[in-house]
This record gives C-alpha cells, sequence and structure tokens, in this order.
C-alpha cells in the first residue's frame, strides 16, 4: 500500500491485527478484528502530536471519518477494492458524526445494506500524541 513504511499482519486463530506505521499522515493504525457471525473490530489510530482544536465525540469521529477517507485512497488500483472499507465507514461516519455526545458510548449506526454497527469511540490525549479507539461490533 502505497505511504506505508512498516506493514505487519498476525493471525491467532479467529482473531488477526493488523499494524502500519503512515509516515504520510503522522500516524500509526492497529486494526484487530475477530468473530464470525458478529464481527468486532477495533481501530486505534495513534497520532503524531495532537489535535487539542477537535474538540469532542463528534468531531473526533468527524476527524476519524476524514482518516478513513484518506486511508481508502492510500492503495494503488488493485488495491482499492481491498480498501473500500475504509471508505464505507468514512461515509457512515460522515453522515452520522453528530449522533455522537460523548466518548465511550455505545451508539448504533445502520449502514446502507441494513447492518447495524455498534460504534464506541475513546480518545487519549497526551502531552505528545494523542490516541483515539473506534470499536465497532458489526451484526
Amino acid at each position: 500500500m502505497q505511504g506505508v513504511r512498516n506493514h505487519q499482519f498476525e493471525v491467532k486463530g479467529r482473531e488477526s491485527v493488523e499494524r502500519l506505521q503512515l509516515p504520510e499522515l503522522a500516524m500509526s493504525v492497529e486494526i484487530a478484528q475477530s468473530g464470525c457471525a458478529e464481527l468486532v473490530q477495533d481501530f486505534r489510530l495513534e497520532l503524531d502530536g495532537t489535535i487539542k482544536e477537535v474538540q469532542g465525540a463528534a468531531q473526533t469521529l468527524r476527524l476519524v471519518a476524514d482518516i478513513f477517507g484518506n486511508l481508502s485512497q492510500m492503495g494503488g488500483d488493485g488495491e482499492r477494492e481491498r480498501l473500500r472499507g475504509f471508505m464505507d465507514l468514512a461515509q457512515l461516519f460522515g453522515a452520522e458524526f453528530m449522533r455522537f455526545d460523548a466518548f465511550d458510548q455505545p451508539v448504533d449506526l445502520t449502514t446502507d445494506d441494513g447492518r447495524v454497527v455498534q460504534v464506541r469511540l475513546s480518545r487519549v490525549d497526551e502531552e505528545r500524541r494523542t490516541l483515539i479507539v473506534v470499536g465497532l461490533r458489526i451484526r
């Protein structure tokens, strides 16, 4: 994938973890996934630096939508389909971000194809980095 400095992928049984370092976006991404009937995904976004200008859960999720949109465009022509999930989430989050009043509170969103996605958003601001975790339960 274009713009990725380091890419690791591990599978352990029904669980997988993918790690990406993205220097062009000044961040790293970790995606943990498990489950079959109910898919569970956790996206850990570690941003270099702080984002104090982005306040509250709604605006943080809007930022995540922008990041996922950028991630969906990072692949070459042969990778666009594989990265489509990022664009699908970017569009869903972009349309629904105002429903997020607080961090760490689950919010159910419905996709265009009728699936229910429970989203839990967390954020930790530190002196030199920001950690955003987006937890999904897809039914």
